[in-house]
């Protein structure tokens, strides 16, 4: 069954490893927190008890679960006509190249996010750790849409290291 030529030039940008990574290691840190508070009994009062124990367990638990819906449902599409995006639980809409006005680079902790607008209309923000990052940065720099600024140039940095293997650092010259 062969994909259609509209098909083939999509790319679809979602959350990373990263994000479902974080999802099983908030539930089980949940429930492993619920488990040892319930083992220690810190107080004689069995409400405080209770409430020391489940609340930040369910915090944690809605955190993880949260994670992974946001991993299940985010999903950004480029293609030749634009971009699709959608906020959650909103009807997807599509940008065409022509609509979206301006993209640039910003600097959040350790990431390196891409800002997309459509005039004063934020339409997509993709970090670092989604796959389809740098499809998406190349595709901005191809329609000369991104700013080329000192942020881009570390984060077009950023996807070239990404690409790069520790073991490739300490290949010897003879093993290339």
């Amino acid at each position: 069954m062969g994909l259609s030529m509209n098909e083939k030039n999509r790319t679809v940008i979602r959350p990373g490893t990263v994000y479902w990574i974080l999802c099983p290691f908030f539930i089980a840190s949940g429930i492993f927190y619920s488990w040892g508070m319930s083992q220690a009994k810190p107080t004689d009062n069995p409400l405080f008890d209770m409430i020391a124990t489940f609340l930040p367990a369910i915090i944690q638990i809605i955190v993880g679960l949260g994670f992974l819906l946001y991993s299940a449902v985010k999903r950004i599409i480029i293609d030749e006509t634009g971009i699709t995006s959608g906020v959650f639980l909103t009807p997807r809409k599509h940008y065409s190249w022509s609509e979206i006005t301006n993209a640039y680079i910003i600097r959040e902790a350790v990431a390196y996010s891409c800002k997309g607008y459509a005039g004063e209309k934020l339409i997509a923000k993709v970090p670092q750790a989604f796959n389809g990052y740098e499809s998406l940065l190349y595709e901005l720099e191809k329609r000369k849409i991104i700013q080329e600024d000192d942020l881009y140039e570390v984060a077009m940095g950023m996807v070239i290291l990404n690409k790069i293997k520790l073991r490739d650092f300490f290949k010897k010259d003879n093993e290339k």
